[in-house]
């Protein structure tokens, strides 16, 4: 089944702070905050079908559940990366698409 994009899920990840919360949390050293605000940012971009996103952010998630904050560190980059990467297919989506149109592609 291919992903549907809903215009306001898209505009909630992409304007809602969740990469924001991950570099707080994540220079302030917090695995319990960085582990929540992986999860959340996971959630959202899987929903909207940015699985290299979701993938990045489960795995930050996982490593800061078991406190092992030196392997998050390495995926920071990665996820700003897709980050990147992710908002700027949501506004070419977004400006291409009518809501509920079918993308094969986030």
């Amino acid at each position: 089944m291919l992903p549907r994009i809903d215009v306001g899920v898209s505009s909630d990840l992409r304007t809602s702070g969740r990469g924001t919360a991950i570099e707080a949390a994540w220079a302030q050293r917090d695995a319990r905050a960085l582990a929540v605000a992986a999860h959340t940012l996971k959630s959202a971009s899987a929903s909207v079908g940015a699985a290299q996103l979701a993938h990045i952010c489960r795995t930050i998630e996982e490593h800061s559940r078991a406190g092992d904050l030196s392997r998050a560190d390495a995926l920071v980059g990665a996820l700003c990366g897709a980050w990147s990467a992710t908002q700027a297919a949501l506004r070419t989506a977004i400006r291409q698409a009518e809501p509920g149109t079918l993308l094969a592609e986030v």
